[in-house]
């Protein structure tokens, strides 16, 4: 497999869909529910999907796809390469604020992260990285995540919800912490955190396609991501786990924290 070339088409489709989405929102928004009256999605979400979903199979018709919307194909895990696609990470931020959302795509081959993009549309902040090759944000080299950052002076994002009701000892946590975010973007999270503008992240259960992308960028900087109990993330099948994401240092720390509550 040529990943130079599949990593240039990569990045040229996700700013071309991300100069779509700009565009469409200029225009009246088409909302609807899925499960819930809180899982929303739009026009856009569904016409980037789609738009991407077709770049790949003109492309590389050999590779499969797994899509939040549900254009890709309907797959439970499978042999050779896979993207996971989710065209608007962060609905409610885009149809309520026009913002802090973002377009993430990781490319896999096995268990085994290969590529991953994410877009910041409205900032115009690509971060992208490939397997042994780093992690880029706008072209330039993100500096590995080798400095120590305690609870005590840590910037972390976490769900209110959660927060509220104390799940994963985050009270505790909380209240150690510098202080707190709630971004409601998953993959603009994990960008953070690799990117050194966050230094942890821990997450309510999220699917594969949310975090497909920014494992790969957070693990080429040294960062750790694993389920919120310490386990492993597998990277195909459809699931949906909390997680937790940080600098390695950091990463030991809230976990220990984490685990002295019962509740996860």
């Amino acid at each position: 497999m040529d990943w130079e070339a599949l990593m240039s088409h990569t990045k040229e489709w996700v700013i071309e869909a991300g100069e779509m989405i700009r565009s469409m929102s200029e225009k009246s928004i088409e909302v609807s529910t899925k499960v819930d009256d809180n899982d929303l999605v739009t026009n856009v979400d569904r016409a980037v999907e789609e738009f991407l979903v077709n770049k790949i199979r003109t492309q590389y018709p050999e590779h499969h796809i797994v899509g939040e919307e549900g254009y890709g194909d309907d797959i439970d895990s499978v042999e050779g390469i896979v993207w996971m696609i989710d065209p608007i990470d962060g609905t409610k931020n885009f149809v309520h604020l026009q913002r802090h959302f973002a377009i993430s795509v990781g490319i896999y081959e096995g268990n085994i992260g290969q590529i991953g993009v994410i877009y910041d549309v409205m900032n115009d902040d690509l971060y992208l990285a490939k397997r042994g090759m780093g992690a880029y944000l706008n072209d330039t080299r993100m500096l590995p995540l080798k400095f120590r950052v305690p609870i005590t002076r840590s910037l972390l994002s976490v769900h209110i919800k959660h927060l509220m009701k104390n799940r994963f000892n985050l009270l505790s946590i909380v209240d150690q912490a510098r202080g707190y975010r709630n971004i409601g973007c998953s993959a603009i999270e994990l960008a953070y955190v690799a990117s050194g503008r966050l230094d942890g992240f821990i997450s309510p259960p999220i699917s594969m396609w949310d975090i497909a992308a920014g494992r790969i960028i957070l693990e080429e900087v040294g960062g750790k991501l694993t389920q919120i109990n310490g386990c492993p993330i597998a990277s195909q099948g459809k699931w949906r786990t909390s997680i937790i994401a940080a600098n390695p240092y950091l990463y030991d720390e809230l976990l220990f924290e984490m685990q002295q509550t019962a509740i996860v």
